[in-house]
């Protein structure tokens, strides 16, 4: 289950990732913004952890798992089935 983690600049979500030895040790991102442009990538999930705002499926990005600094809380069951639907259809996957 995905995680929410502090970043220097920025709230995200992860998801989870073992990486091989000969691999880097990256983890997938979704950022979540309070600027809302209110769009169909942006998917609300109020949390008591996270200030008012939306998770940005715009800008989904890997990252090294050296850039997280601290986990906050974590995603529902329910949450992602509607994160794993939002990223089906940003991906284009049946």
């Amino acid at each position: 289950m995905p995680t929410k983690w502090g970043s220097a600049h920025w709230n995200l979500f992860k998801m989870p990732s073992e990486a091989a030895n000969d691999e880097l040790a990256m983890v997938t991102i979704f950022p979540h913004t309070t600027a809302l442009r209110e769009n169909r990538w942006e998917l609300p999930l109020p949390k008591s952890f996270l200030k008012s705002g939306a998770f940005h499926f715009q800008q989904i990005q890997s990252v090294s798992v050296a850039r997280l600094m601290r986990r906050m809380g974590k995603l529902t069951d329910e949450d992602m089935d509607l994160v794993a639907d939002i990223l089906r259809k940003r991906l284009a996957i049946p």
